[in-house]
C-alpha cells in the first residue's frame, strides 16, 4: 500500500460504512425479518447441541435481529454475551435470559453476571462475532470502534482456538474492504444465502 492509499484508507472504512449501513436500513420490515431468520438457520447448522457459543444480542438492523439469540439459546449449553469494557475491550458473561440484563455504557442490553476477560472465549466452540461487511478472504469491517478487533487479536494468539464465525447478509461480501496487517480473518462467513469459508489467495 502506498503512503497516500494508507492516508486515505479511514476515509475509504468510512465511506464504506455508510454505504452498508445505509443498505441494511432500506430493508423494510419484513424483509429484515425474512432475511434474519434464514440467517439464524444458517447459524444453527454449524452450532453443534450442547455446546458452548459466544454470541451477542442483534439490534436495529442486524443480521439476526429478534432471532438469533433465542435460536442459540435451544441449542446451546452456554452462551458468552460481550460486554463493553473500559478502553474498548469486550468483557465477556454467561447469558443468564433477557431478565437478567442491565442497559451497558453503549445503551445495549447486556448480561450482570459475572465479568471476564478475552479467555472466556478460549472455553467456545464457536464465536460468532458481528460486523457491516467482510471482504472475500475473511477480513470484517466493523462500526469503527475496534472491539471485537481487540477481542479476536487476542483470541488469535492462541496455538488452538475456536473457529470464529462473522454474520452478515448476503450482498455484504465486498472485494472492496480493505485489510491491513493487523486484521484477523474469520473463519467462516455465515449470511441468509448460506455459509462459505473465507478464500486463501496465498
Amino acid at each position: 500500500m502506498t503512503s497516500e492509499s494508507h492516508r486515505d484508507l479511514p476515509e475509504i472504512k468510512r465511506g464504506l460504512r455508510r454505504t452498508l449501513v445505509d443498505a441494511r436500513t432500506s430493508l423494510s420490515a419484513e424483509e429484515l425479518a425474512a432475511r434474519s431468520a434464514a440467517l439464524t438457520a444458517n447459524v444453527l447448522r454449524v452450532v453443534t447441541p450442547g455446546s458452548t457459543v459466544a454470541a451477542y444480542h442483534p439490534l436495529g438492523t442486524e443480521p439476526g435481529v429478534g432471532t438469533l439469540l433465542e435460536a442459540l439459546r435451544t441449542v446451546a449449553d452456554t452462551i458468552w454475551l460481550p460486554i463493553s469494557g473500559p478502553d474498548n475491550e469486550l468483557l465477556w458473561a454467561v447469558d443468564a435470559g433477557d431478565e437478567d440484563t442491565a442497559a451497558g455504557q453503549l445503551g445495549v442490553r447486556e448480561p450482570t453476571g459475572q465479568r471476564y476477560n478475552w479467555h472466556a472465549l478460549t472455553e467456545c466452540d464457536l464465536v460468532l462475532v458481528p460486523a457491516l461487511g467482510v471482504n472475500p478472504a475473511g477480513v470484517r469491517i466493523g462500526k469503527g470502534a475496534g472491539y471485537y478487533d481487540r477481542a479476536l487479536a487476542h483470541l488469535y494468539t492462541r496455538a488452538e482456538r475456536p473457529r470464529v464465525a462473522v454474520l452478515l447478509f448476503d450482498g455484504e461480501i465486498r472485494a472492496d474492504i480493505p485489510a491491513e496487517a493487523h486484521d484477523m480473518p474469520v473463519d467462516l462467513i455465515i449470511t441468509d444465502a448460506g455459509i462459505t469459508a473465507p478464500r486463501n489467495d496465498g
